[in-house]
């Protein structure tokens, strides 16, 4: 689970990773950068921060994965550049026994990661919302936070078959008649189109519009 405490220790973590050379450098002030931009996101939209609330929340998840991955390559392109160096330098073989194995590809790969982060972070900026707690986004987050389709036809399917045996009865009970009849109203609302889907379907109903079915 992120918090907001975890979102703070993100711009630390830059503080750990090793410097001196130009890749190494930029990896640190992208850490910090991308931290920035999420805690700046997050003070807006303290919704972000919701787990149940995969749809935004993954983001945060991703951002906070790269950054752990990050620091492993921050040390093994240190160790590269490092080994380079001592190549250059005609230094003797214990100095390469000290640093070991390397990955060549780490460099370049830190550089991606680092940049990759950066564009995770804007994303996050750009799923904030100022107005989260209006009417509007209040329901629309409820919606997202509404079990799928998939979870609500389980449930029905199982309401079903626990009340079948009292149902198929010649003459049932009246609350076995209501629970698999509730078990029906559970499979209409999982076929019903949410909210998002009918915008969807607007969109590709408008003039002009080739709709998904058309292609």
């Amino acid at each position: 689970m992120i918090t907001l405490a975890t979102v703070t220790q993100l711009e630390k973590v830059a503080d750990t990773l090793p410097a001196g050379e130009a890749v190494l450098d930029r990896a640190r002030t992208r850490v910090r950068q991308a931290a920035r931009i999420v805690s700046a996101a997050v003070q807006v939209d303290p919704t972000l921060l919701d787990d149940r609330d995969y749809a935004r929340n993954h983001l945060l998840d991703l951002c906070v994965e790269l950054v752990r991955q990050l620091q492993p390559l921050a040390r093994q392109a240190f160790l590269t550049l490092e080994h380079a160096r001592l190549t250059k330098a005609g230094a003797p073989q214990e100095e390469f026994a000290r640093i070991g194995r390397i990955n060549p590809l780490a460099p370049d790969e830190l550089d991606a990661l680092s940049e990759r982060l950066v564009e995770l972070a804007k994303q996050i900026d750009a799923a904030a919302l100022p107005d989260w707690n209006t009417p509007r986004r209040i329901r629309e987050r409820s919606e997202r936070l509404l079990p799928g389709p998939k979870v609500i036809t389980r449930f029905a399917d199982q309401l079903a078959e626990a009340v079948r045996p009292a149902a198929d009865l010649p003459y049932p009970a009246a609350m076995a008649v209501e629970v698999a009849a509730l078990a029906e109203q559970l499979r209409t609302i999982a076929d019903r189109p949410t909210a998002a889907e009918d915008q969807i379907a607007a969109t590709y109903a408008a003039p002009g519009i080739v709709g998904r079915n058309d292609r």
